[in-house]
């Protein structure tokens, strides 16, 4: 088995959106719960790279009626991050004997 060839950082974003369809906000949030205090810049360079990996899709979305014209990005894992995320998990089941 190989070295995984994603970040810890990239592994808990996918593992995040993995687990449905999520905005920004609530990615940047739950990566904040997890001890991941990165600036709004850092942060979307994380998304870019794993974008240009095709491990993310990203569509905009309007907000709702009473914002009109105002649009935020939702990410959805690709089949390609389901599969990195998935050899991440048993290259670290190894050496956690699960």
């Amino acid at each position: 088995m190989r070295i995984p060839k994603i970040t810890g950082l990239q592994y808990a974003t996918l593992k995040i959106v993995g687990l449905g369809n999520q905005t920004g906000k609530d990615v940047r949030a739950k990566l904040r719960k997890v001890g991941a205090n990165h600036t709004l810049t850092a942060f979307y360079q994380l998304i870019g790279r794993l974008r240009s990996e095709e491990y993310l899709n990203q569509r905009r979305e309007a907000l709702d009626e009473s914002h009109p014209g105002e649009r935020e990005c939702i990410y959805s894992i690709t089949r390609k991050g389901t599969k990195v995320l998935e050899e991440t998990c048993r290259f670290y089941e190894i050496f956690t004997g699960q």
